[in-house]
């Protein structure tokens, strides 16, 4: 059973979990046909998934880098750790869950990129966790995202010379593509902590799988997903995305990856009807959470009106199994808090929050 860690206030990792998720799946199109077992808890559509090979074409520095990660290493193993579906604790979760393989059902929405080679064919897991995992199944958008234009005299634009307002057109046409752009911090993290929760009770109660995973989003960008290599031609893995500054864009996400662990810590427990390892499991992470957010609180004033709302919401609802309607709301409550947070801070002003960062960048 999963036991509750002491939170430690200055944000260090906590127990959080790191696979499957069932329930947030998208819509499938109606002409690719799948049997349920195939579909069940896929978070894209496999057919829109183009495969790591055509991000590499213009991010090889980066899929280079994606390589060297555990994400990669789901799939594909190393000498140093076992694929995903070949390890013990794999086997014995299956086992209890009466299924056969983890490279389908509820397992490979979160391990695995499920990819349809062919339209209409059956989805099969491709890679680890991918490009496409984080930003989104690219089949919509990979092409409009990386055209940066003419001019009038069909003169062609670079990634320097493109005007503001045709890249923001470009990008903002690739969003609503599907794609997770790093310009979107909310986004980015909130698809993390779709698969770094598990809102499946029949997952952690039966098949023993634990409801939260060892995840800060510092220091996971920074051991693991960190890949900012596109302004500068692959020469380096910068700290933030283009010229951001590094310590700045680190406040923001420090306080997104807790309002956002919060928010779906809730969304998961939302789901729970009875008391278990799976309940449980995350009330504790929504008490490691709220801990967290309260020291950010008191190490930087300026986020006491913000942080005010998000945990009134969490105090008002009662944790337990049973109790959805409540939970919901108060995931809305903390969801849009950081969202607008996520819009509105550049976190220039929140030094107070160095404190609780050492190391990061």
């Amino acid at each position: 059973s999963l036991q509750p860690k002491t939170v430690n206030p200055m944000l260090t990792s906590r127990t959080r979990a790191t696979t499957a998720v069932m329930g947030l799946c998208l819509l499938l199109t109606g002409a690719v046909m799948y049997t349920a077992q195939e579909t069940d808890g896929l978070r894209y559509d496999p057919a829109k998934i183009v495969g790591t090979e055509r991000c590499s074409e213009c991010h090889e520095p980066a899929v280079d880098q994606w390589e060297t990660t555990s994400h990669y290493k789901t799939f594909n193993g190393a000498d140093d750790v076992e694929a995903m579906h070949r390890r013990d604790a794999a086997a014995e979760i299956l086992d209890n869950l009466g299924e056969r393989s983890a490279k389908r059902g509820v397992c490979a929405s979160c391990h695995y990129t499920m990819q349809a080679e062919e339209a209409g064919g059956r989805p099969r897991a491709n890679y680890g966790v991918s490009c496409e995992s984080c930003h989104g199944a690219a089949a919509d958008w990979i092409e409009e995202h990386g055209v940066y234009g003419e001019d009038t005299s069909g003169a062609k634009w670079t990634r320097e010379t493109e005007p503001d307002d045709h890249r923001e057109a470009r990008l903002t046409t690739a969003e609503a593509g599907g794609m997770i752009r790093t310009d979107n911090p909310y986004a980015l993290i909130q698809n993390c902590f779709q698969c770094h929760t598990v809102p499946n009770e029949l997952l952690g109660n039966t098949g023993g799988h634990q409801a939260g995973s060892d995840f800060n989003i510092l220091e996971w960008l920074a051991r693991e997903v960190r890949h900012n290599y596109l302004y500068s031609d692959g020469a380096e893995n910068r700290a933030a995305p283009r010229d951001m500054d590094a310590v700045a864009r680190s406040r923001v996400l420090l306080v997104l990856g807790e309002m956002i662990d919060v928010e779906y810590g809730l969304r998961g427990l939302a789901s729970a009807t009875t008391d278990g390892p799976f309940a449980e499991g995350l009330v504790a992470r929504i008490g490691a959470g709220v801990e967290a957010l309260e020291a950010i609180r008191a190490a930087e004033p300026a986020m006491a009106a913000t942080l005010d709302t998000v945990l009134a919401a969490v105090a008002g609802a009662d944790l337990g199994p049973n109790n959805r309607p409540a939970l919901l709301a108060a995931a809305e409550t903390v969801g849009s808090a950081a969202r607008s947070f996520s819009e509105s801070e550049d976190g220039a002003g929140l030094g107070g929050l160095d404190a609780l960062m050492p190391g990061v960048p």
